[in-house]
């Protein structure tokens, strides 16, 4: 590489970690890592801050992170496969596959809807109680832990729509609940399995997980904080 370009580069990541130190100092983060890839090469990788504050372990360019609803995006993907697959269709109704009649102002939710937070039905919460549950983090406060659970609490939503499917952006996490059991129900799969064999294996993404026992086997994985309103973590 010509030396012009190195000292490009440089100057780039110079300013990219300083933007980086001055968003961590604002936002109050404890620790990320970040890569550049150009070309289908790795250029730049780091480590910021810590992964671990109460034992002062530096964050690497390797350290695992929680990604949250990133994972919607394995959802998007394992649908589209099955639809390539010629297995289902985005413009199904979701009726044909999972046993829960709502129809939002008479009109039935197709998968799309789900995949795009369009289904007309507002955030209701389960699957916040779904999550909560399966990663312990606090006590049950609604008795939901399975697919049925969540199927038996849905059953009346269609009384709490506010528009037509398609219509209106609704941030739904029930409907990726829902997306992930079509593709169970189709694959005949697990979802964790299905997007662990057909997404991440394919990908050499080896460090990916969906269990809280196998992130806490992972020597360089980071210890998840949450930022307080006072600002502590």
């Amino acid at each position: 590489m010509p030396s012009w370009q190195v000292r490009s580069l440089t100057d780039k990541f110079e300013k990219l970690e300083d933007f980086v130190f001055r968003k961590m100092s604002e936002t109050n983060l404890p620790g990320l890592s970040i890569a550049a890839i150009e070309d289908g090469d790795l250029i730049y990788a780091r480590g910021f801050g810590f992964k671990d504050l109460s034992n002062g372990f530096s964050a690497t360019p390797e350290t695992l992170y929680c990604i949250g609803s990133v994972t919607k995006s394995f959802t998007c993907l394992a649908i589209m496969q099955l639809q390539e697959k010629g297995a289902l269709s985005v413009e199904d109704p979701i009726e044909e596959y999972v046993p829960l009649k709502i129809r939002p102002k008479g009109e039935p939710i197709k998968i799309w809807h789900l995949m795009s937070h369009t289904s007309g039905i507002p955030a209701l919460a389960y699957a916040e109680a779904v999550i909560r549950q399966a990663t312990k983090a606090s006590e049950k406060w609604l008795p939901i832990s399975s697919y049925q659970d969540m199927l038996t609490f849905m059953a009346d939503a269609d009384k709490w729509v506010h528009s037509k499917p398609g219509e209106r952006w609704f941030y739904l996490n029930e409907g990726y609940i829902l997306l992930g059991y079509i593709i169970e129900k189709v694959s005949g799969e697990e979802y964790a399995d299905y997007v662990k064999r057909h997404i991440l294996e394919p990908l050499g993404m080896k460090r990916s997980y969906f269990h809280k026992e196998e992130v806490e086997k992972d020597p360089d994985a980071a210890v998840p904080y949450i930022v307080a309103k006072n600002g502590e973590r």
